[in-house]
């Protein structure tokens, strides 16, 4: 069974959205990372009881970063996983789109007709408020007669 055109444009987005959020992840990783850094930085000019609290707080800092890039690949998966999928999406995508025949040219016209039917559309509406405006102008003797 086929998904349709709409369905694969939703799911890229999905997509879209998961890489987005990759994005994000990854910057958080890396000001995870630094704050290590300044922590190991800080480390060797700090005396022996500092130095063993550095060394928890950067155990805490690298069990936090390591369970947050856990529940980042959970709940995103990879970004190659990511990327593989979205390409499956774009080439369904590509092959609905030619098999139901939906190409700019046929958008082209389809889009020529509705301009078309908006024109029809306007062309009457504006012959009819013409017409009201005569008559408003000469009422016919009939319904002056009953105004009377």
């Amino acid at each position: 069974m086929s998904v349709g055109k709409t369905e694969v444009d939703i799911e890229l987005k999905i997509i879209h959205n998961k890489l987005l959020g990759l994005k994000h992840a990854s910057d958080v990783d890396m000001l995870y990372g630094y704050k290590i850094q300044d922590i190991e930085r800080n480390l060797s000019s700090a005396g022996f009881w500092e130095r063993r609290k550095m060394q928890k707080e950067i155990a805490e800092q690298e069990k936090k970063r390591s369970d947050f890039y856990k529940e980042t690949k959970v709940k995103y998966g990879t970004e190659s996983q990511l990327k593989s999928e979205q390409s499956k999406l774009l080439a369904e995508k590509t092959r609905i789109e030619n098999a139901t025949g939906i190409t700019a040219a046929r958008e082209a016209e389809q889009q020529r007709r509705r301009n078309e039917v908006v024109q029809r559309h306007q062309e009457r509406d504006r012959y009819n408020a013409e017409r009201k405006v005569k008559r408003l102008e000469n009422p016919s003797k009939g319904k002056n007669e009953l105004s009377k």
